[in-house]
């Protein structure tokens, strides 16, 4: 690389730096004018948030910019509720823009639903920490998003996975890599929606559908619904004759599911233990709760359709309420 590439690299990095400082700056003073209201105790864990931002966000973040076919979108987990749910309301996915998440690549339902957005969230999809078993698998995951998708996708990263999982998908015309901030952000919520506004953070990714949710909120959907979102772990909690914590990893695909030892990723070799696998069950449910609250400075609405489901965060929907032609409702509350 030249001399003057590297400085013209430089230059923007710095330009992006200063733009982030800018912005800080602005948070911080809204800070010290909203100190009195939310109390200091507040005002610095928000100002401790503001620090982790400086440090660890990437500035600006440029989410797609295509203009929408509507504002209703499908956001899709991968929970056994998702098998029957979906079968009767297979004709409406191609009328809206759907979100997808980490393995439902493996389901025929990936072909006909199209899914215009794929979210991955688990390090463990780029990360060269893992076993030469699983590294296999995820070589045959990311040849089968290649070989099947012939529509337009975007698939959704992390930062972190910049440099290690872009050039996977450079191979396929279809297929636009966006990056999104997965810093976790909490604190006085005023503050805390000027970084989401601008792509900084989001509330802890402790689940895929957690920053699924929160793009979905950024990219301008006003309706969306939630499906396959069963979060039914914890009735699958129980300890074997070694005292270790072991848990069913149920999806709609492969709902014969083994219990096995309940790791911290998704191929760790760590394993939670029960107060540790019930702390990251209440931080995803919080997480859902913070982004019920920002939908609403959005003035967006979260549906859960899931038939099966303990998020107990958003408006429930039932199944039959789901609109079997989009064309007509798409500019009405779908809750009247």
């Amino acid at each position: 690389m030249s001399t003057e590439a590297k400085l013209t690299i430089l230059i923007n990095k710095l330009k992006r730096l200063v733009k982030l400082m800018r912005l800080l700056l602005s948070v911080a003073r809204e800070s010290r004018c909203s100190a009195k209201v939310i109390g200091f105790k507040s005002l610095r864990g928000t100002l401790g948030q503001l620090r982790g931002v400086a440090s660890a966000s990437n500035y600006p973040v440029v989410l797609s910019n295509e203009p929408l076919r509507n504002t209703i979108c499908f956001v899709l987990g991968n929970g056994p509720s998702l098998s029957g749910d979906i079968k009767e309301n297979l004709g409406v996915f191609r009328q809206v823009d759907t979100f997808c998440v980490n393995n439902f690549i493996e389901s025929a339902l990936y072909e006909k639903i199209q899914p215009k957005y794929y979210v991955l969230a688990d390090p463990d999809f780029w990360s060269s920490a893992v076993s030469e078993t699983y590294a296999s698998e995820r070589k045959q995951f990311f040849e089968q998003i290649l070989r099947k998708t012939t529509w337009p996708l975007t698939v959704f990263l992390p930062f972190s996975a910049k440099g290690m999982l872009d050039g996977v998908f450079s191979e396929s015309r279809n297929i636009r890599v966006d990056f999104y901030n997965n810093v976790p952000l909490s604190g006085e919520q005023t503050l805390v929606n000027i970084l989401y506004d601008n792509n900084l953070g989001m509330p802890s990714p402790q689940n895929v559908l957690i920053p699924a949710l929160f793009l979905s909120l950024r990219l301008g959907y006003k309706k969306i619904i939630l499906l396959g979102a069963d979060h039914s772990w914890h009735q699958t909690l129980a300890l074997d004759k070694e005292n270790r914590l072991c848990v069913r990893h149920s999806h709609f695909y492969d709902q014969d599911a083994e219990l096995i030892p309940f790791a911290t990723g998704q191929h760790g070799t760590k394993l939670f233990t029960m107060d540790t696998a019930f702390y990251a069950f209440a931080l995803m449910f919080e997480g859902y709760w913070k982004i019920e609250e920002y939908s609403k400075h959005l003035g967006a609405q979260i549906y859960n359709a899931s038939s099966t489901t303990f998020i107990d965060a958003f408006k429930r929907m039932a199944l039959s309420d789901i609109p079997k032609n989009f064309e007509t409702v798409c500019s009405k509350d779908m809750s009247t």
